[in-house]
C-alpha cells in the first residue's frame, strides 16, 4: 500500500508541474546577457546587452475594442520581430533592423489577454523594446 501511495504522489507532482509549466499559449525562450524585463497588466519592456530567442509579455485589455499597443525600441546590432495576439492569431507588430529606432502605435486589440511576443533569429546587441496599451 506504501509503495502505490507514493506513486500516487509522484504522479500528482508531475502533473501539477506539468499543468504549471505549460499552461500559457507562448513560452520565452531565449540566451541573453544584460537582460532586464518588467512587465504589468498595462506596460512591458525589456533592455539588454545581447539577446538571441523569445521573450513573451503578457497584458490585459479592458474595456472596449479598438485600443492599440503604444512602443518604442532600439536596437544597435541584429534584428528583431514583435507580434501580438489579442484573438489567437500572431500577427505582426513591426520588425527593426541594426541602427534603427522605432516610436509608433498599432495593432487591433478586443478586450481579454494581450500577447506580446519579441522574436529574434540571430545575436542582438545593445536592445531596449517597451510596450504600453494606449
Amino acid at each position: 500500500m506504501k509503495r502505490n501511495g507514493k506513486r500516487v504522489l509522484v504522479a500528482a507532482a508531475m502533473l501539477g508541474l506539468l499543468f504549471l509549466g505549460g499552461c500559457g499559449k507562448y513560452v520565452s525562450s531565449h540566451s541573453a546577457f544584460g537582460f532586464v524585463h518588467t512587465g504589468s497588466d498595462k506596460a512591458a519592456e525589456m533592455r539588454f546587452a545581447s539577446f538571441r530567442g523569445s521573450q513573451i509579455f503578457t497584458m490585459q485589455v479592458d474595456g472596449e475594442a479598438g485600443g492599440q499597443i503604444r512602443y518604442s525600441a532600439s536596437l544597435e546590432s541584429g534584428a528583431a520581430t514583435v507580434y501580438y495576439d489579442t484573438d489567437g492569431t500572431k500577427r505582426e507588430l513591426f520588425s527593426i533592423t541594426a541602427g534603427e529606432n522605432v516610436d509608433a502605435a498599432g495593432g487591433e486589440l478586443v478586450k481579454g489577454k494581450l500577447y506580446v511576443i519579441v522574436e529574434t533569429t540571430e545575436n542582438c546587441k545593445n536592445g531596449e523594446f517597451r510596450f504600453s496599451i494606449q
